[in-house]
């Protein structure tokens, strides 16, 4: 069995630091005064590539769905966290957000390898 490339396994010690991490990073933002949010992981390719420069609309996980509409995984947060906002459902303005979860992109150079990592904003 072969992992995948750019792709890696968490144990149990490296989860815990990571979960600290992200616990204390939480806390912060909570104490300002922050809410988190939680955009899905697949998006629309054209909610996305309006927004993105070439090279990193080559570095996107892109397939198509059961529908033949192509969706990508999510490869940062901004443009997901805008598209919520730009969809307005009711939420209260101004509002101070958060973001913490796996974002997938591949490598941008041989020297970075990972292909998912975790994004907090």
């Amino acid at each position: 069995m072969e992992l995948v490339f750019g792709m890696k396994d968490v144990y149990p010690w490296e989860a815990k630091v990571r979960r600290g991490i992200e616990a204390r990073l939480r806390t912060l933002f909570e104490r300002w005064g922050y809410v988190e949010v939680e955009p899905p992981t697949l998006e629309y390719y054209t909610t996305l590539e309006k927004t993105m420069s070439e090279e990193m609309k080559e570095r996107i996980f892109k397939f198509l769905n059961r529908d033949g509409k192509l969706v990508c995984l999510r490869p940062e947060f901004t443009t997901s966290v805008a598209r919520m906002f730009a969809q307005g459902n009711a939420l209260p303005l101004p509002l101070r957000v958060y973001y913490s979860g796996k974002v997938f992109r591949y490598p941008s150079s041989p020297f970075r390898t990972e292909s998912e990592f975790t994004q907090v904003g």
